[in-house]
């Protein structure tokens, strides 16, 4: 099999099989994230912190733990890892998130029923606009056009292209009237 330059650069270099040390060292680092988000939690609630908690991930070293939290306003955290610092010997590092980011460290089911495009391929957020769902001759109703962050879907920009060169949405049967297809008519 022949990769194109562009499949290896993005590929991840596998270093080796994972031992059952490795599978021992994952877990106690999972079990150490749990912990850690626990006292991260119960510190921003003594010192009536207002941020929501994502995630902590720590690194597979064990050096430094990185907390991924939203807020409306801007936080001033240095207290809360100096506190974190003074039980937790790791570099912390703080991380807010917007709502997208939030949405792929979470995780979940969108409304095709399949995970999230943002949870599992997508590397980065290109701009979705509402230009696209009316090209799309999609219903503009917010709840069916938003994703689990919010905003507008993500997938929306995908066939945009196929949209855009097309022609205007006249091209597709309107809502309720019978089309024909291989099977006979249907209603659409």
């Amino acid at each position: 099999m022949i990769l194109k330059q562009c499949q290896l650069r993005d590929a991840r270099r596998l270093v080796r099989i994972a031992t059952e040390v490795d599978h021992a060292t994952y877990q106690a680092k999972i079990e150490r994230e749990k912990r850690f988000f626990g006292d991260v939690r119960q510190l921003a609630l003594d010192r009536s912190v207002s941020m929501k908690l994502i995630r902590v991930e720590e690194t597979f070293d064990g050096r430094k733990v990185v907390v991924y939290y939203t807020s409306e306003t801007r936080i001033d955290y240095r207290k809360l890892v100096q506190d974190l610092a003074a039980t937790h010997p790791v570099r912390i590092e703080m991380r807010q998130v917007g709502p997208r980011d939030e949405t792929k460290l979470r995780g979940g089911l969108g409304p095709c029923g399949l995970t999230l495009c943002c949870s599992t391929f997508l590397k980065s957020f290109h701009p979705v606009t509402i230009r696209m769902a009316k090209n799309q001759n999609l219903s503009l109703n917010p709840s069916k056009i938003s994703g689990m962050c919010g905003r507008l879907m993500c997938c929306l920009a995908y066939e945009e292209e196929g949209y855009r060169t097309a022609g205007p949405p006249a091209a597709a049967p309107e809502a309720g009237i019978k089309a024909q297809n291989f099977q006979g008519e249907s209603p659409v």
